[in-house]
């Protein structure tokens, strides 16, 4: 079983209350795909670095992308490659925020042809737009490796096919969307400060959401 907590806070930069992971105080509220995806397409010991986010771009992959999540959700914009390449943006920035580059990943082996297209599409759209919105900062545009992004999306996508062996990814998808679902209701009538706890049983195939008060 996979167990999951969040914090109901407030989003200070765009003004909304969502849920934040309970294990990684320095991330930012979300709302229901957002929980969806930090229960599923990360691991608990994911500490929310620069990196770590590559892998999770592979989970989504493996999860979102293999289970037909996107042709189902987004179907006038299900291209996989340009799902999931709008983050690079997003984790430049990141490390540019640090002061630093990103860390080289170990070497990893190709995937299969239709996955390892899509993931190297998937970079050369990344770095296209980090470039273009930032073509006068050179440490930003500079700052993701495309060999180790790369990488470690692979490791990410081998990591998730591993972890959900006994599962399908079209039901790991479901998952994803009672996930999702169940954050969004409990969302509408959370305090802040309360804690939602998102538990999912893998052979069930089923997600089971509730909030525990605060109490003041």
């Amino acid at each position: 079983m996979i167990i999951r907590r969040f914090v109901r806070q407030h989003h200070e930069e765009y003004g909304f209350d969502g849920w934040r992971p309970q294990w990684i105080p320095h991330f930012d509220p979300s709302e229901g795909p957002g929980v969806a995806h930090d229960t599923l397409e990360h691991v608990l010991h994911d500490a929310g670095t620069v990196e770590t986010e590559f892998m999770a771009m592979g989970a989504i992959a493996w999860l979102r992308g293999t289970g037909g999540w996107f042709h189902q959700h987004r179907p006038h914009a299900s291209d996989l490659a340009y799902q999931m390449s709008g983050d690079f943006l997003q984790q430049a920035e990141y490390l540019d925020g640090e002061d630093r580059k990103m860390k080289t990943a170990p070497k990893t082996r190709p995937l299969d042809d239709y996955m390892e297209d899509v993931l190297s599409d998937c970079v050369r759209k990344g770095m296209a737009i980090v470039r273009s919105e930032h073509s006068d900062r050179p440490f930003i545009r500079d700052a993701i490796d495309p060999v180790s992004a790369l990488s470690y999306m692979r490791t990410g996508y081998r990591r998730t096919a591993r972890r959900y062996a006994g599962s399908d990814p079209c039901e790991m998808a479901h998952i994803f969307d009672e996930v999702a679902k169940g954050a969004e209701h409990h969302g509408k009538y959370a305090e802040l400060g309360d804690v939602l706890v998102v538990r999912v049983e893998l052979n069930r195939c089923r997600a089971m959401l509730d909030v525990e008060q605060r109490f003041n």
